[in-house]
């Protein structure tokens, strides 16, 4: 952001030096990264000279008229309370909108709203900051001198640096706020005015939908506006220093007054919406703006709109139906303050644009009404017209304020000082903080345009930028912590997990929670993914949603050093958005691991490919010796960033926990990695394992087991776990233990068919079972699994 100290001057209650002001900016927190002077061009001024005068009164007040000569002998007329001599030569001006409304204001003092030329002063020429009267020259000067040589005004342009979470900032108003600060003076210069909704039936109406609550809409309307003149050339240059082009006169007044106060407004044809405004909460819609760019407007985006189309998103983002053009006379102005609460509800899933976040909504209700009076003055003087009435229409029954306590022993705690109340009181005043005192502390009002303000640490930050980092003594913070994973502390179970992968050769990898969006989008929908709003670097511009990312990398990586075999995993969180949890934000605990190489189990074994079914083996080996083996089972899927026909779902009882299956070469290739490996891996959330008794320990049966086995042949469709899943259903009495043990697909049997051998245990904790017992069991559940399946048992 860049700004001009000139301009900031204009507001200011005294005399502002550029030096000071930078390094009071550099204190608070704002880092300048370097100031720059520049000579300001300025036009549209001459030398003229008085050759006759005439004392008149005004409404009562009594003027001097003086009739002005100035280049190609035009005569012109001042009205004016500064006593000049005949033949005196001053600097005049043409036009009053040469100078910018603060300017113009001081020179009201010596001139009438209805002369033809004005004198121009040191103040106005930006040559003084304190001389305000009409400047003389001695009779030397020439009407033909070119004066902008003789005086060059000098600026200065401040580049400065500030942090994403302090937009209020982002203005003339937020820096001059800061630098108050700096000088231990409360920032007053808007006072809030209540005004009453509009009785007048003529007005425009406003229809808000009933679930938007805790607003104020302020509008009115003008007329007969001549929108084709040209801006201003001192709007013009304020806008360049933030790198805005002139555009339309009212769309570069609303720009100018963004700037100035922070402030956005949204304008209107008022022909469009034919004397009604609806403000509602948006559906799925496809919308163009007035540049004809189309946008998907997402659901709960607050929108204004007449009868039947968008009028703005956003608070200033007009669509195609509402443009204003040079030969519109009549509009509409508007602002819309939503409290911070309501904007987050709605705003949450919004057209993606940084720019629409910085101008949705007016950020301060105490300044809105100051914000759309002075807009009003600078549109009736520029482009002439009329001002209807205002329109105000507010609802805050449920005014949630943003209230945090404040306690003294944490300012201790954090700063490690001890603060007099009066210190701390008064630094919290500066900062526009209203508060009352407790007896442990503080109970702090939050300012409605302090946004980054949520919790008390927040506070204690903005206390120790003010109250000066370099007066803090470096001394080392102690506070007993007690850090767990959650619940995943309880039995070792982090640590019982990590053992028994590096007991099986896994190596542990650590990775950064930051990811590249493009390869996040790998593997997941991009439906909840975290994107981080100023990131360090592209590489980490989103919050992970999976492990698999990471550990992409790190294969790709070692393989890159002539490493083929690897065995790697992870364990961490992984971040989603949750707006019924606090921040709108929850983290989860993943497993990720990863394998690819060659693989010999026994030293007379050969060598050979990994496959599925070792990956698949490594993660039954865990959940077996974490007692899960028959809660989990496995589901054919294709699966985002896996291989269609080698990938599956892993399901923890009924709830989707992971996936598993091989890596799609595809994704290599979008890497730049050309080589064909066959890469296994799988992923699964631990946020419910430890909901599980993991470790239910039962009593061992003395008395001996039964074992029976069945052959049968189905159709090549029927899954293994449909057909596991229904024994253990039909088998239930004394039946401990089930597995497949032999499968055939091939010659001697008819096409689609396949033939499974299923071994099943039964044995009683009470008694010795008996053999004819168990056979009518076995006899006819087995005819319940034919009935089931179609099944033709074979012959034992």
């Amino acid at each position: 952001m860049k700004i001009s100290t000139r301009w900031i001057a204009e507001w200011s209650d005294f005399k502002l030096d550029v030096n000071s002001t930078c390094k009071s900016l550099t204190d608070l927190g704002i880092e300048v990264e370097n100031c720059s002077k520049v000579s300001v061009n300025i036009s549209d001024f001459f030398i003229g000279q008085i050759f006759s005068k005439e004392t008149i009164f005004i409404r009562g007040k009594k003027f001097f008229l003086y009739y002005v000569l100035i280049k190609n002998n035009e005569k012109l007329k001042i009205y004016s309370t500064y006593k000049c001599l005949l033949g005196q030569k001053f600097i005049v001006s043409r036009s009053k909108i040469f100078f910018s409304e603060n300017v113009y204001k001081y020179l009201k003092k010596y001139h009438s709203s209805i002369s033809e030329i004005f004198f121009c002063s040191p103040f106005s020429l930006g040559i003084s900051n304190v001389k305000n009267i009409p400047i003389k020259l001695d009779s030397s000067f020439d009407f033909n001198m070119n004066l902008c040589k003789k005086f060059v005004v000098y600026d200065s342009i401040i580049k400065l640096n500030i942090p994403y979470n302090r937009i209020e900032e982002l203005n003339v108003t937020g820096i001059l706020r800061e630098i108050y600060v700096y000088k231990n003076i409360k920032f007053s210069k808007f006072k809030k005015k209540f005004i009453k909704s509009s009785k007048n039936k003529k007005h425009t109406k406003i229809f808000l939908e009933k679930s938007i609550k805790n607003y104020c809409y302020l509008g009115r309307k003008f007329t007969g506006l001549d929108i084709s003149i040209k801006t201003p050339s001192w709007i013009c240059e304020r806008l360049k220093i933030f790198n805005i082009n002139s555009n339309n006169i009212l769309f570069d007044i609303i720009n100018y007054v963004y700037l100035e106060l922070g402030e956005s407004f949204h304008v209107l044809d008022s022909n469009c919406i034919n004397k009604k405004i609806f403000i509602k909460v948006s559906k799925n819609s496809k919308i163009s703006d007035s540049s004809n760019n189309y946008f998907f407007l997402k659901k709960n985006n607050i929108i204004i709109c007449n009868k039947k189309e968008i009028l703005v998103f956003g608070n200033n983002f007009n669509s195609k139906y509402s443009n204003v053009n040079v030969k519109t006379k009549n509009i509409f102005l508007g602002s819309l303050f939503l409290e911070n609460n309501v904007f987050n509800n709605y705003t949450k899933n919004s057209v993606c644009s940084r720019e629409i976040n910085y101008f949705h909504y007016s950020s301060n209700y105490d300044m809105q009404f100051f914000a759309l009076k002075y807009i009003t003055k600078i549109i009736l003087r520029i482009c002439g017209g009329t001002a209807h009435s205002i329109i105000n229409i507010e609802n805050f029954e449920k005014h949630n304020k943003n209230i945090i306590f404040l306690k003294k022993k944490n300012i201790k705690r954090i700063m490690g000082l001890s603060f007099v109340d009066n210190n701390v009181e008064q630094i919290l005043h500066v900062l526009g903080y209203k508060f009352f005192k407790q007896k442990i502390g503080w109970k702090v009002l939050v300012p409605v345009w302090k946004k980054n303000i949520i919790i008390e640490e927040d506070i204690i930050s903005d206390i120790v930028r003010v109250y000066g980092l370099d007066k803090i003594p470096a001394t080392a913070p102690y506070e007993k912590c007690n850090i767990t994973y959650k619940n995943f502390h309880n039995n070792n179970f982090i640590k019982d997990i990590k053992n028994l992968l590096v007991s099986i050769g896994y190596y542990e990898v650590l990775n950064y929670s930051f990811i590249d969006n493009t390869f996040d989008k790998m593997f997941t929908k991009n439906i909840n993914n975290i994107k981080i709003l100023n990131p360090i670097s592209k590489n980490m511009s989103t919050m992970r949603s999976s492990l698999l990312p990471g550990l992409l990398k790190n294969f790709i990586f070692n393989n890159n050093r002539q490493h083929d075999n690897i065995k790697i995993f992870e364990l961490g969180l992984c971040y989603f958005k949750n707006f019924k949890s606090y921040l709108g934000i929850s983290e989860k605990m993943f497993l990720s691991c990863l394998l690819v190489g060659n693989t010999n189990f026994n030293w007379d074994e050969k060598t050979r490919k990994v496959d599925f079914y070792d990956i698949k083996g490594d993660l039954e080996y865990i959940t077996e010796n974490l007692r899960l083996h028959n809660n989990i089972r496995f589901v054919n899927k294709k699966i985002m960033g896996l291989e269609k026909n080698v990938s599956a779902y892993i399901f923890l009882e009924k709830k989707l926990i992971g996936k598993i299956g091989k890596l799609d070469l595809q994704i290599l290739k979008k890497n730049n990695f050309n080589r064909n490996v066959d890469i296994f891996l799988f992923e699964i959330c631990l946020e419910d394992f430890c909901k599980l008794d993991i470790y239910n320990i039962k009593k061992i049966s003395g008395y001996p087991s039964i074992v029976r086995d069945v052959s049968i042949i189905v159709n090549n469709f029927i899954k293994y776990d449909d057909l596991l899943k229904f024994c253990k259903q039909i088998f239930f009495k004394y039946l401990v233990d089930i597995y497949i043990f032999d499968f055939y697909n091939g010659p001697n049997l008819s096409y689609g068919k396949k033939s499974i051998s299923i071994r099943l245990t039964f044995q009683s904790i009470n008694k010795t079972l008996k053999e004819n017992y168990i056979d009518k069991i076995f006899v006819n559940n087995i005819k319940l699994l034919k009935k089931k399946f179609g099944a033709i048992v074979k012959n034992r």
